[in-house]
């Protein structure tokens, strides 16, 4: 190669590297943080860990279904807050019984025995009460 040529190529050379250094500064970075309860200031204990389910069965066109089920928090947040039961990515918004502190949800229309046992993981979400610090 030519000097004059070699003298060409390192300004487009570098024009090039800029562009390229450009381009990756621009793209935008999101950083998301979770955070547990209580591990912040003002704190708000925890109370509920852990829930236990119980179907309600009942006998309908000749076969079982489910038509609902009760779940037992650890601890008894006495209605403060909202339970929901999650089961194939549909949400159940339980009530609570107060006479028995427990939580109540109703299927509509109820479950066949095939979908509950085909179901890998049921989730229990307790929603309490908003803090405000």
């Amino acid at each position: 190669m030519r000097r004059s040529t070699k003298r060409r190529l390192i300004p487009l050379a570098l024009a090039l590297a800029l562009a390229i250094v450009g381009a990756a500064l621009a793209v935008p970075q999101i950083i998301v943080n979770v955070q547990e309860l209580d591990k912040g200031t003002g704190g708000y204990t925890q109370t509920v860990s852990s829930a236990a389910v119980n179907w309600n069965l009942d006998f309908q066109g000749g076969e079982y279904v489910v038509t609902g089920a009760i779940i037992h928090l650890n601890q008894d947040p006495q209605g403060a807050g909202h339970v929901y039961v999650v089961i194939n990515d549909q949400n159940y918004e339980a009530q609570y019984d107060s006479n028995n502190h427990y939580y109540t949800v109703t299927f509509s229309p109820a479950l066949s025995l095939d979908e509950i046992s085909n179901v890998d993981t049921v989730t229990i979400v307790y929603q309490g009460q908003e803090v405000n610090v």
